[in-house]
């Protein structure tokens, strides 16, 4: 992404959250902690993976986040047959991704 998203403070009792992000053409996501020195670049092709979701748990000691291109958002089958984007394999068929 070309923007950062940034993180809030931890804070007591906070669930976790879901951000949902729509990227066009060739995409690249990263995330970094400067006070480990490590970090993580994924660059994939939104032709392909149309549907960015960035997931955070911010509670104290419970820090996660996960990066995840899907050719669908995390509502639901119900959700993505309404609003016309389930995805179907036909029998046998298989699909291939490709994230670097």
């Amino acid at each position: 992404m070309e923007n950062d998203i940034g993180h809030p403070s931890q804070i007591y009792g906070v669930e976790e959250m879901c951000f949902l992000h729509k990227i066009e053409g060739k995409a690249e996501v990263s995330i970094y902690n400067p006070e480990i020195n490590k970090g993580l670049k994924m660059n994939y092709d939104t032709d392909e993976l149309p549907c960015f979701t960035q997931w955070k748990m911010m509670g104290i000691h419970e820090y996660v986040m996960g990066l995840e291109p899907g050719n669908c958002y995390p509502d639901g089958r119900a959700s993505a047959r309404k609003d016309g984007t389930l995805v179907f394999l036909k029998p046998g068929e298989t699909k291939v991704y490709n994230i670097k």
